[in-house]
């Protein structure tokens, strides 16, 4: 991602986590992909601009993310699709903040529902080797992607 963009994207991404969330977001010391289940969430936007976000996160995080967003006490009470739908929904946020950051009232976009499946650590690293940023939420490590169509 380009300089402007990873500014961008780290900065919008950290509001909307924390916002959205509750979740603090702080860049990783390692990207390295976690040893547990992981899930990608992929959203997508099309008009003035398009692009895609891809978002990969273990699935504790996920659970946790949905936990958050329903009020409960315990990220344990989730089931899987609360957690791929809350996963799919900090995305789906983000990439609708992002694209107002970037290109404010000017953008007239239109943006894709989020699709969430598993993703594995390969998935990760292939993400990473083309520019994926690392960032830490509680102590666990997720992967942020955001690709622009050039213009």
């Amino acid at each position: 991602m380009k300089a402007e963009l990873v500014q961008a994207a780290g900065r919008v991404f950290g509001s909307v986590a924390e916002e959205l969330a509750f979740l603090f977001v702080t860049p990783a010391a390692s990207d390295e992909p976690p040893d547990e289940p992981l899930l990608e969430a992929a959203a997508g936007f099309r008009g003035s601009h398009a692009g895609r976000v891809t978002l990969v996160a273990p699935a504790s995080l996920a659970a946790e993310v949905a936990g958050n967003l329903l009020g409960l006490d315990s990220a344990e009470t989730v089931d899987e699709t609360q957690a791929e739908d809350a996963l799919g929904e900090l995305a789906n946020v983000f990439t609708g903040h992002l694209a107002t950051a970037l290109w404010g009232g000017r953008a007239l976009v239109n943006l894709d529902p989020p699709v969430v499946s598993p993703a594995d650590p390969e998935r990760w690293r292939e993400l990473v080797g083309v520019g994926a940023r690392v960032w830490a939420a509680d102590d666990r490590p997720l992967a942020l992607h955001v690709w622009l169509l050039q213009e």
